[in-house]
């Protein structure tokens, strides 16, 4: 039988969705599948309550979710499996979970079942935070080659942190962990039953580079004597260039999910660049993806290093290609929070009574102000700073509260403020000379919140295409399933040939943007007396 498809699984923070794209026509299938992870985020491992910068999810979840999403799209789809001839799998970056030999999840032993650190370290886990100075003081000392590309400082999200707690906090686990993976690495090694190691974590989140290797022996080794070969003994061989070829499905999945033995799997990318293989891998593109957190990435073939970023990556997308990670970690988390904490009875009430939910009740409410009407200037940092600031325990900050300040003002003011934030970094690539050629936005709230749209193109000052498609992680990760298989020969070939186009563009007002350029001023006052 002939094969024609590729499927995409983009692994979020609390769900999976796998796509089905015809690689022939360039075309995403119209039924995906979705399963949400039962876990969640854990509040409590064996009796414990975890505290509240920790964020640990369950491996199982993840497994589950690997079979249940590729059976389901092949299914709804009504496909047959052996017609699929590439898979590649996103996921949230510098997620991490210790296995064994076996590649089976430390959490799964009985005697590490109660044990946090046996468990999934999500992306914005912050457990470890008291080792931060350490790890920032021993990296400038020995002036380590790879904090040049760690912007404003090594975040707490990071890879190396997250090793530093574990083996300071659980040795046992550390000593027990035949590998500490990237969760996108381990669905791989499920998949094929092989080792995988791609550049695109490695090089976004562990500190390597092609030219100069891992962080160095002496720094971990100062962080920690038994660290000082983690990168060899714990988490696997050379890294291998994201979307290419991994190996192929091996029986035991095969046989799981229906799958042919002779599908390609990839290499995985990170999450919130997969979308750029459906946006376009230009240089000069950014993409600003909108959801619980947001990024504003950029791709550049120029490779200077450059500070108030998260990090920057070699062939984290295409082989010669950095990529630019910078980003916002509280945004529709914000949002969230406020309606689950700030909004009175009577909006829920009403919102009820309208049929609608009420964050399109506030939007509604907010979208008739004009800009600065409510007279408040928020710094949106309710789950710290990821950039240009790199501070995981700052707070956030609302000024300009009054007796007559409705729901709705607040509402409006903290998308202004992850507006804000995104100016901020925008005008970071400016001034160190990365000149930004087109923004492309993507996301969940792009595509159903016109008035967070208009702020953000109203101040950022710039044109903002909202691209074609409503799954265009898991679609981008969908590419590499044909660069895998062999159908393009590299990712940026087959970008150009199965990109998607654009659904919205919101231009910029110009009263809006003027109006905004004097509050940017009083948000970068307080930004620095705050932040710095």
């Amino acid at each position: 039988m002939k094969k024609r498809y590729t499927i995409g699984i983009d692994f979020g923070t609390l769900s999976a969705r796998a796509v089905l794209l015809d690689a022939e026509e360039g075309k995403a299938l119209s039924k995906d599948c979705m399963y949400v992870y039962p876990h969640a985020i854990l509040k409590e491992i064996g009796g414990r309550v975890l505290p509240d910068n920790y964020a640990l999810e369950h491996p199982a979840d993840y497994i589950e979710a690997l079979e249940y999403v590729i059976k389901g799209v092949i299914e709804n789809n009504k496909i047959d499996g052996s017609e699929v001839e590439g898979i590649c799998i996103d996921s949230t970056d510098s997620t991490l979970i210790p296995v064994d030999e076996n590649n089976v999840p430390l959490c799964f032993d009985p005697r590490f079942a109660d044990e946090p650190h046996a468990y999934v370290k999500m992306w914005k886990h912050h457990g470890a935070e008291k080792y931060m100075d350490m790890i920032k003081g021993e990296a400038e000392r020995l002036a380590e080659h790879f904090v040049e590309r760690c912007g404003s400082g090594i975040s707490v999200e990071m890879t190396i942190p997250k090793l530093v707690e574990t083996i300071k906090d659980a040795p046992e686990v550390y000593e027990a962990a035949h590998r500490i993976l990237h969760i996108s690495d381990f669905l791989v090694r499920l998949l094929t039953g092989k080792e995988a190691r791609s550049s695109a974590f490695a090089s976004i989140k562990d500190g390597w580079s092609r030219d100069k290797g891992f962080p160095s022996k002496e720094y971990m080794r100062s962080l920690d004597a038994r660290l000082e070969n983690v990168f060899e003994e714990k988490m696997g061989g050379e890294p291998m260039l994201a979307g290419t070829f991994a190996g192929c499905v091996c029986k035991e999945w095969a046989d799981r999910t229906g799958l042919s033995t002779e599908t390609a799997v990839a290499f995985g990318l990170v999450d919130a660049h997969s979308s750029f293989l459906i946006a376009g891998l230009e240089d000069g593109l950014a993409l600003v993806s909108v959801g619980t957190s947001s990024g504003f990435n950029f791709n550049s073939f120029d490779g200077k290093a450059i500070g108030g970023i998260m990090s920057c990556g070699c062939d984290a997308l295409a082989e010669g290609m950095t990529t630019y990670d910078a980003g916002l970690c509280c945004v529709g988390d914000l949002f969230d929070w406020f309606v689950k904490t700030g909004v009175p009875s009577a909006y829920e009430k009403e919102a009820e009574e309208k049929g609608i939910s009420i964050h399109k009740l506030l939007r509604q409410k907010a979208q008739c102000q004009a800009v600065g009407e409510h007279g408040l200037v928020a710094l949106g940092w309710w789950n710290g700073n990821r950039c240009t600031l790199a501070n995981s325990t700052l707070t956030g900050v609302m000024v300009g509260m009054k007796l007559s300040t409705r729901p709705e003002d607040i509402y409006r003011a903290l998308i202004e403020a992850t507006a804000f934030g995104m100016k901020n970094i925008m005008d970071n690539y400016t001034k160190n000379g990365l000149d930004i050629n087109k923004i492309k936005v993507t996301g969940g709230i792009a595509q159903k919140d016109p008035l967070l749209m208009q702020i953000y193109a109203d101040v950022l000052d710039k044109e903002l295409c909202v691209i074609d498609s409503d799954q265009t992680t898991a679609l981008g990760t969908a590419i590499c399933g044909a660069v895998a298989s062999g159908r393009f020969k590299n990712t940026l070939e087959a970008s150009e040939a199965l990109c998607a186009g654009v659904s919205k563009t919101y231009t910029p007002i110009p009263e809006n943007v003027s109006a905004y350029a004097k509050i940017f001023e009083k948000y970068m006052t307080l930004h620095d007396y705050f932040g710095k």
